[in-house]
């Protein structure tokens, strides 16, 4: 897999919180974030994914347990996640089309966290 972040729009739909899946962990709210990704190139995408560039506190003191995308491939509520998982969400896209998909944020409280990701995909 490469970095497709230039035949790739992420567009975020919707943000909740909702309860937790991984309360013995430590977590308190899990956020559900919803998106769209699109091909915007002209190749067709193979096992499109997002990899975790960021995922950390905001301000202040780090909390005692990490944030979590807990939606990753092969995330637990106690392992991955963190940054360098990936979370793949189709596999295959053709130009553009669409695809929806969200992700699943273990949030120790409910707090201010940087999330970022960059699209992966192979093209052949």
């Amino acid at each position: 897999s490469v970095p497709v972040n230039s035949s790739v729009s992420l567009v975020t739909t919707s943000a909740i919180i909702v309860p937790t899946t991984c309360g013995a962990q430590g977590y308190a709210n899990d956020e559900l974030v919803t998106a769209v990704a699109t091909n915007t190139g002209a190749a067709t995408l193979y096992n499109l994914g997002f990899e975790v560039v960021e995922l950390r506190e905001a301000n202040g003191a780090p909390p005692a347990v990490p944030f979590r995308l807990v939606s990753a491939d092969g995330a637990t509520c106690g392992s991955g996640g963190l940054v360098g998982a990936r979370q793949t969400v189709a596999t295959q896209i053709a130009p553009g089309a669409s695809v929806t998909f969200q992700f699943r944020i273990a949030l120790p409280s409910i707090r201010r966290f940087r999330f970022l990701v960059t699209a992966v995909a192979a093209t052949a």
